[in-house]
């Protein structure tokens, strides 16, 4: 059999995890980096997820429930301690609530106040003075079971229940106090639960069970102020209370001329007819923002009501992080790409991230493993001390018409001699070399993903050696080749592209 020549060919590196082998034959994977468009580049680039770094640690708690920031003040609260910051976390003051874990939503009104419910008391912290933390006593509001949910839009707190179909609505700019006649239902549907509430661009979204109603201001002279929109009711409930993400969508110029933003909640949506899907709602419409094989995961799921989202613009992009921590599985979903990744620690369990906040212009985020506040930064390259471990498994590749190929050589194009002078320990000695002489792992499969070889380790550059060229040689005759890259480096990863050496073996 008489080979063709040699040709030399571009395997773009960057895409989105797809499915599971055996259902939708696709082993592509990726996983703590995301694909950025790069000025002068053709096809996208592979970057790693930004690290973070340790700034606070709650003497008490094994998790951070919830953060919220309003003026100069940050909240979290650390199992059943809320903890209030200043500027900077100089200085803080805790106070104590009555659960230790399960939701905590807060929202704030203009009058310097912020209402906290943890789905079994409310509770107000009023700093228009000298500050205080009282739980809430008004007979109105403690008549109903499960304050599970909160929001505010237009001098009024909103307020929703576990325990049925019902929402009240505080006194103007007073999340103390309710009126017997300021209640409502959600009715677009029979035997509802509400399960949340969030309110985005002058619009209240109440999250049931199965179906989620909008209402908006009515803007006259009335008894009570909302009225529902019976046009725009989605046909989707909420799975989890915890995977409710609310904020300023930004979406750039890969899908439009423009850059654009626009207010937006995300979900974990839940339907009669079918596994969750993941939902976005903005200005009254919604969509379905997750893809089949991201549903193929959610779907072989057998516990979803413990997702927790959360919503972070950071580098440019603008991520949804979608966790499940009893099915040990964290996605990333970014805005601009419309790509579907996923997250996971060193020992490839769940993600830690729990929430977010900006705070002096700084993003701060809380566990979902420890009674800790984070500082998220690209600068860093490193989850709190431990490694982070950026995987790209490829798409299937091989010739339309299926004949074996022979591949001499595979080259990746990345950013080379990133090498510090000195170590810098993060979790183990292993990797703490890993900042002078960043390593690369490549193991390769020949059955279309389903089996991969030994890894074969290179070095990426170290210090001064920006024209490091990273590249293997010889790998077995196939149809059909996969390739697995790995880095566990405290340096940035960032691949660009990857290029094959190919010979056509004939069948």
């Amino acid at each position: 059999m008489q080979n063709v020549k040699e040709t030399r060919v571009s395997l773009p590196l960057a895409g989105s995890t797809g499915g599971y082998i055996g259902q939708q034959v696709d082993p592509a994977r990726t996983i703590n980096m995301y694909n950025s468009t790069i000025n002068g580049q053709q096809t996208p680039a592979l970057i790693a997820f930004p690290g973070s770094s340790l700034e606070f640690t709650n003497p008490t708690g094994d998790q951070a429930r919830n953060t919220f920031q309003t003026g100069n003040l940050l909240f979290a609260v650390f199992s059943d301690q809320l903890v209030v910051y200043n500027t900077d976390l100089l200085s803080s003051t805790s106070f104590t609530i009555n659960t230790v874990v399960g939701v905590a939503n807060f929202s704030g009104t203009n009058s310097q106040q912020v209402i906290l419910v943890d789905g079994v008391d409310g509770w107000v912290y009023d700093f228009s003075g000298v500050p205080t933390f009282t739980q809430i006593s008004d007979s109105t509001f403690t008549s109903f079971n499960n304050p599970l949910d909160v929001a505010y839009l237009d001098g009024h707190i909103f307020v929703v229940f576990g325990s049925g179909n019902t929402w009240l609505l505080s006194n103007f700019e007073d999340a103390a106090t309710y009126q017997p006649l300021n209640e409502a239902h959600i009715t677009a549907a029979p035997n509802q639960f509400l399960t949340g509430v969030r309110v985005s661009s002058s619009r209240v979204y109440f999250f049931g069970t199965s179906i989620s109603e909008v209402w908006y201001p009515t803007e006259v002279a009335s008894t009570f102020p909302f009225k529902r929109d019976s046009n725009a009711t989605i046909s989707m409930g909420c799975a989890s209370n915890r995977s409710i993400a609310v904020g300023a969508i930004q979406v750039k110029s890969l899908y439009r001329i423009f850059p654009d933003i626009e207010n937006a909640v995300i979900w974990l949506g839940q339907w009669p007819q079918g596994s969750p899907k993941v939902m976005m709602a903005s200005m009254g419409t919604s969509n379905t923002i997750s893809d089949f094989a991201t549903e193929y995961k959610i779907q072989k799921m057998a516990v979803v009501n413990d997702a927790v989202g959360t919503l972070i613009t950071i580098n440019g992009h603008t991520f949804y992080i979608l966790t499940f921590p009893t099915e040990n599985l964290s996605l990333l979903y970014d805005f601009d790409m419309k790509e579907w990744t996923e997250l996971q620690m060193l020992d490839k369990s769940y993600y830690f991230v729990s929430c977010h906040a900006m705070f002096n212009n700084k993003h701060y985020v809380g566990s979902l493993k420890t009674a800790t506040l984070s500082e998220m930064r690209d600068e860093y390259s490193s989850n709190n001390g431990e490694a982070i471990h950026c995987v790209r498994t490829t798409s299937i590749f091989n010739l339309p018409s299926y004949e074996r190929l022979s591949i001499p050589r595979f080259e990746v194009e990345m950013r080379a001699g990133t090498g510090n002078k000195t170590t810098t320990p993060i979790n183990s000695a292993e990797y703490s070399d890993f900042n002078i002489d960043p390593q690369i792992y490549l193991s390769h499969s020949e059955d279309g993903g389903y089996h991969f070889s030994q890894q074969r380790p290179l070095s990426t550059g170290a210090v001064g050696q920006p024209q490091w060229k990273v590249f293997w040689q010889g790998f077995p005759v196939s149809p059909r080749h996969v390739f697995r890259l790995e880095t566990f480096n405290a340096t940035k990863t960032v691949f660009m592209n990857a290029f094959a050496q190919i010979q056509n073996m004939g069948y």
